[in-house]
C-alpha cells in the first residue's frame, strides 16, 4: 500500500506514518493479531454461559423462544446492524478489502460505505439497545424462571440451585466482559462516538488533527452521518 492511502487516514496506510506518533500506545489504531485475539476470548465466557443458560431454560421451562430471539438478536448486530451504524463511522472500515479489519472480529462483509463524521444520537441508540439487551437478557430470563421459586413455601430442587448458579455465572461473565472491554478496549478505541467510547478528549483531537478527512466530518464540513 502507498505511504498515503486514498482516504487520507493514517490508520489506513501501510504504517510508514507511524514512527514518532505521540499516539502510539495511546490508541489501537493499528491492526494487532493479538489484541484482536484477546478481544474475542473475553466474549467467550459470557457468550458460551448465556447461550447455555438459556437452553437450560428451555430443558427446565418447556419454552425455547428466549433461546432462538437472543440468536437472532446477536446475529442481527453482529451482521447489519453494528456494520451499518457503528463499524461504518470506525477508521477501520475504511481499509480495503471486502471485510472490516479491525481488532473486534467481524465475519461480516462490508456492505456501507465508510461514514467519517460521527454516530447520529438515533445511531447511538440503537447500538446502545442492543447491547443491553445482549448483556442483560440471559440473566432476566433465568430470573423470571428463578423468581416463582423463591416463595418461603417453595422448595429449593436441583434444577433451582442449578439455574441459580448458572444466574450468579451469567452477571458475573457480563460484568468481567463489559469490566476488560472498557478498560482495554473503549479507552483507546477509534469509534470515537461509539456510546461506549473512553478516549480521552486530548488523545481524539490529536487523532483528528492528525487525520484531516475525518477532522471535517466532525466539523460538518462533510455529511458523515449518512
Amino acid at each position: 500500500m502507498d505511504r498515503h492511502h486514498p482516504c487520507q487516514i493514517c490508520t489506513c496506510s501501510d504504517g510508514a506514518l507511524c514512527p514518532g506518533c505521540p499516539l502510539q500506545g495511546e490508541l489501537h489504531c493499528r491492526p494487532d493479531r493479538n489484541l484482536q485475539r484477546f478481544f474475542i476470548l473475553n466474549q467467550l465466557p459470557f457468550l458460551v454461559l448465556a447461550f447455555f443458560s438459556l437452553g437450560f431454560r428451555g430443558l427446565v421451562a418447556g419454552g425455547w423462544w428466549p433461546l432462538a430471539g437472543y440468536a437472532l438478536v446477536c446475529l442481527a448486530f453482529l451482521g447489519p446492524v453494528e456494520t451499518r451504524f457503528l463499524c461504518s463511522h470506525c477508521p477501520f472500515y475504511a481499509r480495503e478489502g471486502k471485510f472490516v479489519h479491525c481488532l473486534a472480529y467481524n465475519p461480516f462483509p462490508r456492505l456501507w460505505p465508510f461514514r467519517p463524521g460521527p454516530m447520529s444520537s438515533g445511531e447511538k441508540a440503537v447500538v446502545a439497545a442492543f447491547a443491553l439487551f445482549i448483556w442483560s437478557f440471559p440473566a432476566l430470563a433465568l430470573g423470571h424462571l428463578l423468581w416463582p421459586a423463591l416463595r418461603p413455601a417453595a422448595g429449593h430442587s436441583p434444577a433451582f440451585l442449578a439455574a441459580a448458579g448458572l444466574e450468579l455465572a451469567v452477571v458475573l461473565a457480563a460484568l468481567q466482559f463489559y469490566y476488560i472491554l472498557s478498560r482495554c478496549f473503549c479507552r483507546r478505541c477509534l469509534n470515537f462516538s461509539c456510546p461506549f467510547n473512553r478516549v480521552p478528549p486530548a488523545a481524539r483531537r490529536e487523532y483528528l488533527e492528525r487525520n484531516p478527512a475525518m477532522k471535517a466530518a466532525w466539523e460538518g464540513d462533510v455529511d458523515g452521518k449518512g
